[in-house]
Formats: C-alpha cells, structure tokens, sequence
C-alpha cells in the first residue's frame, strides 16, 4: 500500500487477497512472496508454529511474530496494536524444506517489513538505514 508509506500485508486466505485488491484502492496485490501452512481453528499441524496477527491504526500497518512470548508481551504492554489472532502457520527452525523470512523494522516507517528473498534482505540491510534488520522471522515452505 503506498497510502499506508508503503506498508505490506500477508495472508494466506485468496479471499482475503482478493477483496482488498478489488475492493480497497489502497492496496495492490504483489503476488506470492512466501508460502506459509493455513492455521485450522487457530491450529497448526505437527511441526509447524502459529504466526499471529497484529493491526495498527496508529501505524496503517500489520504485524507477524511467531513468538507467543512476544505476542503476549505486544498484547498485555502494546496498545498500538490490535490483535486479529493467529495468521497462518510456519516453521520455526530452518530444514532441508524450508527457507528463511527476514523481518526487518524501520523507524522512520513505523512498519515491519518481511521477505523471503535473501538478495532484497542483504541490500536492505548493506545500503538503506531507514531499515533495521530484526533476523529470521520464521521458515516458510520451499
């Protein structure tokens, strides 16, 4: 969303997608950066870790954590953010079938940022300060 200063939205619901795409002008669709594991009733499959959803209106932006330790703290201490439950499912340690997502944060944004491509990750973090890099958010699918 460039009405938002360019904040990125993640879901794994074409529904989702598709209504925000078609139906709000602040967005455009991207494509597919990543491919994450559907949550069932908020559930993930053995192996796989629930990410949770925040929103800010104070910053138009979403937030993902993999961490329930983080979640928690945002939930109870953050009132910045809204909490819209679990997102979808990942990996929470890297394997032969999965790949990193770096998540980086910028101040002068007011957003986090997250890609699965290591090449963006590595400009990012040699050549624009306006983002800190925060390390692998969590493991997504190859």
């Amino acid at each position: 969303s460039s009405t938002f200063d360019n904040a990125h939205f993640y879901t794994v619901s074409r529904g989702e997608a598709e209504a925000l795409s078609s139906g709000d002008p602040n967005w455009r669709f991207e494509g597919e950066d990543f491919r994450v594991w559907a949550a069932n009733d908020a559930r993930c499959d053995d192996g796989k870790s629930p990410v949770y959803r925040f929103w800010s209106s104070t910053f138009e932006s979403h937030f993902y954590t993999l961490s329930r330790g983080e979640a928690d703290t945002i939930r109870r201490e953050d009132k910045n953010w809204s909490y819209e439950g679990v997102a979808f499912c990942a990996a929470s340690a890297p394997s032969t079938a999965t790949k990193p997502i770096y998540r980086f944060w910028s101040a002068r944004f007011g957003k986090h940022f997250f890609t699965a491509n290591a090449a963006e990750a590595d400009a990012l973090r040699r050549g624009d300060k306006n983002w800190s890099y925060e390390g692998v958010a969590l493991y997504a699918a190859k």
